[in-house]
C-alpha cells in the first residue's frame, strides 16, 4: 500500500547533545535501551527505520535552524552492509553538522568518522540542489545506526516541505515545528489523509507510525517523488 506522505505548513504570523558512556548521544542511547529484535529477513528490506525525526525552530527573521535524527537497525545477514542517510540542501542552507554512530549487536556504541560526500541532485534542471550523504559501513544484523544533521535555512518564501518516506518501512516519523510566540501555523497533507498536530505552545508535532515504503509502479513515478510538495510557510498582517 503506498504509504507515502507529505505534511505542508504554513506559517502565518504576526498573529507566526552531550555523548553518554556508550559513546551515543542521549537521543540514541534512548532509542538503543528499548529497541526490539530484529523480524525475521524476508529477502527484500535490508534495514528498517526505527525513528526519523526533522525539527525545524523558526527565528522572528524567518531564518530556520533544522535538526534532522534518524535511527537505522540492519536487517540483512549479511556482516557488509552499508547505511545510509542523507539531508537534502541547496544554496540557501549551511549545513552545520553531519554525524554518525554505530552500535554493533555485542559491543559499544561508536562515533563514525567518516569522509561526508555532497551529491548534486541531476533530476532537477538549473539548481544548486545537492544531498549530504554519511554512511556507515560493516553493518550486521542487527546493527543500530544514528545519524545526526544540522543545518540553518534561508528560505526564499517561508516554505517548508517534509516527506514521510524514508526508502524503508518506518516505525516513526515526526515533525516538529517551533515558531516564535504570536505566529500562526497553518497546515495541509498531500495525496492522503493523515493526524492533525498535536500542540503545546508554539510547537506543532506531526507523528506517523507504521509506514510501509509505497511499491514502485511501472511507468509511474519514483516512490520518493510521490512524497514531495511544496508547502507554504509566510507571513500575514494581523
Amino acid at each position: 500500500m503506498n504509504r507515502a506522505r507529505c505534511v505542508v505548513l504554513g506559517a502565518l504570523a504576526l498573529a507566526a547533545s552531550v555523548p553518554c558512556a556508550a559513546g551515543l548521544p542521549d537521543w540514541a542511547e534512548a532509542i538503543a535501551s528499548a529497541v526490539p529484535e530484529p523480524p525475521p529477513y524476508d529477502g527484500h528490506e535490508s534495514s528498517r527505520v526505527l525513528h526519523a525525526e526533522t525539527r525545524a525552530v523558526v527565528a522572528d527573521d524567518g531564518r530556520m535552524r533544522i535538526e534532522r535524527r534518524v535511527a537505522v537497525q540492519t536487517l540483512s545477514p549479511h556482516g557488509d552492509s552499508i547505511e545510509i542517510a542523507g539531508y537534502a540542501f541547496d544554496d540557501r542552507a549551511r549545513i552545520l553538522r553531519s554525524r554518525a554512530w554505530h552500535l554493533p549487536p555485542a559491543g559499544k556504541g561508536r562515533r563514525e568518522r567518516l569522509a561526508e560526500i555532497d551529491l548534486a541532485d541531476d533530476s532537477v534542471f538549473l539548481t544548486d540542489a545537492k544531498t549530504r550523504l554519511v554512511g556507515v559501513g560493516d553493518a550486521e544484523r542487527g546493527s543500530l545506526v544514528f545519524f545526526e544533521f544540522q543545518a540553518e535555512e534561508e528560505l526564499v518564501a517561508s516554505s517548508w516541505m517534509e516527506p514521510f518516506y524514508e526508502g524503508a518501512p518506518i516505525e516513526r516519523k515526526r515533525f516538529v515545528l517551533d515558531v516564535p510566540p504570536g505566529w500562526s501555523v497553518r497546515h495541509a497533507w498531500l495525496r492522503t489523509d493523515g493526524p492533525e498536530p498535536a500542540v503545546v505552545g508554539s510547537t506543532r508535532t506531526w507523528e506517523l507510525t507504521g509506514l510501509d515504503p509505497p511499491l514502485p509502479a511501472p511507468l509511474a513515478d519514483a516512490p520518493a517523488d510521490g512524497a514531495l510538495s511544496r508547502p507554504q510557510i509566510g507571513k500575514i498582517p494581523t
